[in-house]
């Protein structure tokens, strides 16, 4: 069985400290992964995993005032939907959704989440949620968009 589909995290902790050369990097990447006959799932996150020190998140955004992380406030959300479309725009520009002949064939918005959506959050997790889905449709990327539990 070969594998033909790669992971790839869009890092906020990284990609926030990166502005231009992210661009760049996301050029070779896709002549990369193309080269080797290879698809891609783009998981942009933010929050990308306990594995990654504060889940992948820059440590400024702990300092925002009124910020809560991963809920229906609007202060996470104004950063979320920034950081979200910076990468949605780099990929774009590189032309990596499969759409425009790239190797993206699906996104990923939000990660892990239903472990704490219900018990730690609530209405105001769910009201997150679907805001997270609806802010994911409107950047029209043309490839699948998904939401991993």
């Amino acid at each position: 069985m070969e594998n033909d589909v790669l992971s790839s995290r869009a890092q906020f902790i990284i990609h926030a400290a990166l502005k231009q050369c992210g661009l760049i990097l996301f050029k070779k990447l896709k002549m990369l992964i193309q080269d080797a006959g290879l698809y891609v799932v783009v998981r942009i996150g933010p929050y990308v995993c306990a594995e990654w020190n504060y889940g992948g998140f820059p440590v400024w955004l702990h300092n925002m005032p009124g910020i809560q992380l991963r809920t229906n406030n609007q202060v996470y959300k104004n950063e979320m939907q920034t950081f979200t479309t910076k990468i949605v725009n780099m990929c774009k520009q590189a032309n990596l959704f499969a759409s425009q002949g790239g190797p993206i064939i699906l996104a990923q918005i939000e990660n892990e989440y239903g472990n704490v959506m219900t018990p730690a959050y609530g209405d105001a997790g769910k009201a997150y949620i679907n805001w997270c889905a609806q802010m994911a449709e409107s950047l029209n990327i043309d490839v699948p968009w998904i939401m991993c539990q």
